[in-house]
C-alpha cells in the first residue's frame, strides 16, 4: 500500500516518519524539507502535483493550517 503523510514536520507526522513500516510512504512537508516532498497544502496546484506524484492509496493528514 502506498501512503501519503502530510505534515511530517509536526509532532505526529515526525513520529510517523521515524516508524518502520512495510508500506511505501511519501511524506510531505513545507517546501525545502529534507527526506520529503515539499508542498504548500494551501496552494491548490501544489497539492494536485503532490497527489499526482505520490499516487497514494490512502492519506494520513497530520498537517495543520
Amino acid at each position: 500500500m502506498r501512503l501519503l503523510c502530510t505534515g511530517s514536520d509536526g509532532l505526529v507526522g515526525s513520529a510517523l516518519r521515524r516508524m518502520k513500516t512495510e508500506h511505501d510512504v511519501v511524506f510531505s512537508r513545507r517546501p525545502f524539507g529534507a527526506e520529503a516532498v515539499g508542498c504548500d497544502l494551501t496552494n491548490r496546484e501544489d497539492t494536485a502535483r503532490l497527489f499526482l506524484r505520490a499516487d497514494p492509496d490512502a492519506v494520513i493528514h497530520t498537517a495543520a493550517f
